[in-house]
């Protein structure tokens, strides 16, 4: 599959999770620290927003990303997703360098960091709202190795896009290893 192929699988499985959302599923903790629902996919819906926008040039904050919902969340997160998607769908697009706060970084890149944050927020909005989700066995694998490539805790932690890797078997399976890379207890909300 290619590299757009991706992402759209990605972005479908996360927007599969924020529909039908009730006021109070806005208001449901999730996995990540200090953010309910409406934060959690308000960053998500900022996170594409600023890689259209980084896609145009402009230098942004992919940790600090967030759009604020309003009375329309699912609305939002469509409009961002698809201004997303025909970004990428221009001519040259991967061939580009999006400014980001923290580093220039290859188009390449920053597609698979739409992929693992539309993968792992899924996940975090799923377990938010006490149901499961398998993600796609072929993206968590590539996000599981890119993530391992980058990982460096002093780069982790309050603040930063992820909390340090949580201990989990070596033999778990490979959903299971990615959210615990990425700083999740893969038992929440079950976590003693």
């Amino acid at each position: 599959m290619s590299t757009l192929e991706d992402i759209d699988r990605a972005v479908a499985v996360f927007r599969s999770q924020a529909v039908a959302l009730a006021t109070t599923d806005l208001e449901r903790a999730t996995p990540c620290v200090g953010w309910d629902v409406r934060t959690l996919i308000g960053h998500v819906a900022g996170i594409y927003q600023a890689v259209s926008d980084a896609l145009h040039g402009e230098r942004v904050d992919l940790v600090a990303a967030l759009v604020p919902l309003g009375n329309e969340p699912e609305r939002t997160l469509d409009d961002a997703a698809t201004r997303m998607s025909q970004a990428w769908r221009e001519p040259g697009a991967f061939d580009r360098t999006l400014p980001t706060a923290i580093r220039d970084m290859p188009a390449v890149l920053a597609a698979r960091i739409a992929v693992g944050d539309a993968l792992l927020h899924a996940w975090d909005l799923a377990r938010a709202r006490a149901q499961e989700l398998v993600m796609p066995t072929d993206l968590a694998e590539a996000q599981l190795a890119l993530m391992q490539q980058y990982y460096d805790p002093a780069t982790r932690g309050p603040g930063r896009g992820f909390a340090l890797a949580v201990d989990w078997p070596a033999d778990a399976p490979v959903q299971e290893r990615l959210i615990a890379l990425s700083g999740r207890d893969p038992a929440w909300p079950d976590v003693a």
